[in-house]
């Protein structure tokens, strides 16, 4: 698997670990920008982040909201949550 597929792997599991935490907070949408890029950062995958953020900022159309992805529990969980990060980029 190339770098470029387990980064795609990578967003679309937070993708859904985001989707599956607003079905049931859907008030956390309200804290996000209308179309905004989000950005998820999880903390326990720096190599992660920095790629994305390279992938982002060559991409980005609107304002880039990171959102931090915490581990639900300890670091074996496979559940993450999402928390708006403070600083927010303009397009």
């Amino acid at each position: 698997m190339s770098n470029e597929e387990r980064l795609a792997d990578k967003i679309f599991e937070l993708w859904e670990h985001f989707n599956s935490y607003v079905f049931g907070h859907p008030e956390f949408l309200e804290q996000l920008p209308e179309k905004a890029t989000l950005v998820f950062l999880p903390d326990d995958d720096p190599s992660f982040c920095e790629a994305y953020l390279a992938l982002v900022n060559g991409h980005k159309t609107g304002p880039v909201v990171p959102i931090r992805m915490r581990r639900a529990g300890d670091a074996t969980s496979p559940y993450y949550w999402p928390e708006v990060h403070a600083r927010q980029q303009t397009a």
